[in-house]
């Protein structure tokens, strides 16, 4: 690309810190998924998702260090390893896209279809089917024809092979991003107009993670908290997270389509692609804070009225536990609604 050595350093160096940081997100997630979390089951998909991004994380790790070594193609032939780490990019980075987007299937089906969220584990097989069908097959055939080779920062697909590189990997990208986008505004939009009849009902908004029907605070400073809130800052961090990883590698490959190599874009791209696993990390964890406190009122002055529109309102709100990308069991409340990112919510 016509870097210098100390360049090339740089860009790899750079890529090696951001893939170690990645590594060390992921790896917490997926203990904490397999030691701390009672209720795995409904964890799979978040576990499959850090799984690939531990794995796409170990791929990149290794950028092409150290310059002209085993990873690089000297010869003008990509050599063993840096084929398999081409295949392994481009099989786990597009797989943690796809199960982003199997998380946001699966408030699809609880919002559209009323599907129990209690069976939505069974899916997770034909999920896992489905992707790694998609994924294995894909990185394989291009590791067939030769796709794989020095694409500067490690070992892909090759520069002169972009049309493979926009048809395989930024367009499917977008399109899952686009999708998982459309799904959580059509499910904010609802959490929020069940917010507001609650209200209008009964002047109060009931904690879907905490509060029992009949109970609630008798003044302001209670931990009662508005899912809806909760759920807007979790998709804002969904949507800055897929710009950070995304934007700076998309626009650096649209400029060397057009013939512009530029080393900042490139160092731009090592500073964040990489970063999957760290953004996973953060929505996930994001999950133990509490949104802005919602209104209350006391306890003492509702009617059994209030108390029928609170259970039936609370119906509205059992899509909750699915709206964002991972579930929090270890907040669970005692009522049936119970909260759920990228997400890169996804």
């Amino acid at each position: 690309m016509g870097f210098s050595d100390p360049q090339l350093m740089s860009l790899h160096v750079t890529v090696q810190i951001t893939s170690l940081l990645s590594l060390i997100a992921s790896s917490v997630v997926i203990y904490h998924i397999l030691f701390k979390n009672p209720r795995k089951d409904h964890n799979r998909i978040t576990l499959l998702l850090a799984v690939s991004d531990f794995f796409t994380s170990l791929a990149t790790v290794f950028a092409q260090y150290p310059v002209n070594g085993a990873l690089s193609n000297t010869d003008g032939t990509a050599s063993s390893i840096c084929i398999a780490q081409g295949w392994a990019i481009q099989t786990f980075y597009i797989a943690s896209a796809l199960w982003n987007s199997a998380m946001a299937v699966n408030v699809l089906l609880v919002l559209s279809f009323r599907y129990s969220i209690d069976d939505l584990p069974k899916l997770d097989l034909m999920y896992s089917a489905i992707i790694f069908s998609v994924t294995l097959i894909t990185s394989s055939v291009l590791a067939a024809v030769g796709a794989y080779g020095d694409a500067t920062l490690w070992c892909w697909i090759v520069p002169s092979r972009s049309d493979l590189r926009i048809g395989v990997f930024y367009i499917p990208l977008i399109i899952m991003f686009l999708f998982d986008l459309a799904i959580y505004i059509q499910i904010g939009v609802t959490l929020w107009n069940s917010q507001r009849k609650i209200r209008n009902s009964v002047g109060i908004v009931p904690s879907p993670l905490s509060t029992r029907v009949g109970r609630t605070s008798t003044n302001g400073s209670d931990d009662i908290r508005d899912p809806v809130a909760r759920f807007v800052s979790k998709v804002a961090l969904f949507i800055c997270g897929f710009f950070v990883i995304l934007a700076p590698a998309s626009l650096n490959r649209i400029l060397n389509l057009a013939g512009i190599t530029s080393f900042g874009f490139f160092y731009a791209q090592a500073l964040t692609q990489p970063l999957s696993g760290v953004v996973t990390f953060a929505v996930y964890f994001s999950r133990r804070g509490g949104g802005a406190p919602a209104n209350s009122g006391s306890s003492d002055t509702m009617s059994h009225r209030q108390t029928g529109e609170i259970k039936r309102a609370n119906s509205n709100y059992e899509l909750h536990r699915s709206t964002s990308t991972f579930y929090a069991p270890e907040r669970m409340g005692s009522v049936a609604l119970n909260g759920s990112h990228q997400s890169l919510v996804a």
